[in-house]
């Protein structure tokens, strides 16, 4: 239809949104630290970005395709001890205990690379079929996706007892019953 071939191809574009803003963030918005200085803001993202660079270290040398375990991460100090040893010990970064304020590396953490794999492929698996989905129910799982991923940037977002991830399985239900399935009931006769 005319009106599926105007919409996003949203796991393409989650997965890009996801990954291109850490690559951003961790290239391009240091070079403009002048510039945000000068509006008494701070480009390190009130210092997830250094908090997110020891995280890639961290995790490139340690249990990188499996995680830490589902949750487990931030509950083993030797782990934490890891993230703390980039900062001064007197510093908030160097005595915190939770969060990766990111989505993604969140998720790395937890289930290693595989997991973040398989995240990614249940996103694109469930939003293959979308131009066919109808409207009423592309745009509220389309929005709730595109929120999530926002969400995502600069939080951990995904928890096993947070209504948003909930939200999240659910948008990926509704996005992935495409209209090929619509109408089709069986029905018994007895």
């Amino acid at each position: 239809s005319m009106e599926g071939s105007r919409r996003l191809p949203l796991g393409i574009f989650y997965i890009a949104g996801s990954v291109g803003f850490l690559v951003l963030a961790l290239t391009v918005l240091p070079v403009f630290e002048p510039v945000f200085r000068a509006f008494g803001k701070d480009a390190s993202l009130t210092g997830r970005i250094q908090l997110w660079r020891q995280i890639i270290r961290v995790m490139t040398e340690n249990h990188t395709f499996t995680g830490f375990g589902y949750g487990m991460f931030w509950r083993d100090r030797s782990a934490v001890a890891l993230i703390h040893t980039a900062f001064s010990s007197n510093s908030f970064m160097g005595s915190m205990t939770t969060g990766a304020h990111n989505m993604i590396l969140e998720l790395w953490m937890n289930v290693g690379l595989f997991g973040v794999g398989a995240f990614f492929l249940a996103i694109l698996s469930s939003t293959s079929r979308t131009r066919q989905i109808e409207g009423e129910r592309y745009i509220p799982g389309a929005a709730y996706l595109l929120w999530f991923m926002l969400f995502g940037l600069t939080e951990r977002a995904i928890s096993p007892y947070q209504y948003h991830t909930l939200f999240l399985i659910i948008s990926l239900g509704i996005l992935s019953e495409a209209e090929g399935t619509k109408g089709r009931r069986t029905v018994i006769h007895g």
